[in-house]
């Protein structure tokens, strides 16, 4: 399912490409998610082990950047696929662990963009501006590295945390266009990427004695980002 959804996210553009003039633009902003599906993992954790803390994060964010290229298929419509490197940050503090998360991903997604206005009528003495709203597949590559420190308190051992490697999900939001010419503009947008279920892999395992807590669950995962897109030469400003 993964490798179909990943096949369909590389046809679609190209599909569009002969038919469009092509746009291109960097990106970059705020990320953060939601403690990576950690709510199951201190249910069921809690249930196994009530003399400990909640294990609740303290900081589950980081930054996002990339590039995406645009593909007019239609009136007001372009179909926009990005390549982006995201990063995010969690730290875990209680009386069995502190764990500093520092987790890399690789993401590809394919959004299709729908222009609420008539893109003709808001150009005006070189500037354009118009709200758009998106929403499309993705997927998402954690690099193999994810764990930056584990310390084990009163003298527990365990291992790194071990996550699944691809994790499709979907993505929708808004944004607002800038333009300042024909060829150039920026784009403030905010997106939420729903990650359905992401898979939680032995978060970790550690140690009591005889007693092993392991988790193995697939929960929902909310990624929010703020961000910014600079673009160059998107072919529906070129209409008058």
């Amino acid at each position: 399912m993964k490798r179909i959804l990943v096949l369909m996210m590389l046809i679609a553009p190209g599909a569009s490409f002969a038919q469009s003039e092509v746009g291109i633009g960097f990106l970059a902003g705020y990320n953060y998610m939601n403690g990576i599906g950690w709510n199951e993992v201190v249910r069921h954790y809690n249930l196994a082990h009530p003399q400990f803390d909640n294990n609740q994060p303290l900081l589950q964010n980081g930054f996002f950047a990339g590039f995406e290229f645009d593909y007019e298929i239609g009136n007001h419509i372009f179909i926009t696929p990005e390549l982006v490197y995201k990063r995010v940050r969690s730290v875990t503090d209680n009386k069995l662990y502190e764990i500093d998360l520092l987790m890399h991903f690789i993401t590809l997604e394919v959004s299709a963009e729908v222009y609420v206005f008539e893109l003709g009528k808001r150009v005006q003495k070189g500037f354009a501006h118009d709200f758009y709203m998106m929403a499309g597949p993705g997927v998402s590559y954690m690099l193999p590295r994810v764990y930056q420190d584990l310390e084990l308190k009163n003298g527990l051992d365990g291992e790194p945390y071990r996550p699944s490697k691809m994790v499709p999900f979907l993505g929708a939001g808004v944004g607002y266009d800038i333009y300042f010419n024909k060829n150039f503009g920026v784009s403030p947008f905010f997106r939420v990427n729903a990650y359905f279920p992401f898979e939680i892999d032995d978060f970790p395992e550690v140690v009591l004695g005889s007693n092993v807590a392991e988790v193995n669950d697939r929960t929902s995962v909310f990624n929010f980002q703020l961000g910014m897109s600079w673009r160059y030469h998107r072919s529906g400003y070129s209409r008058k």
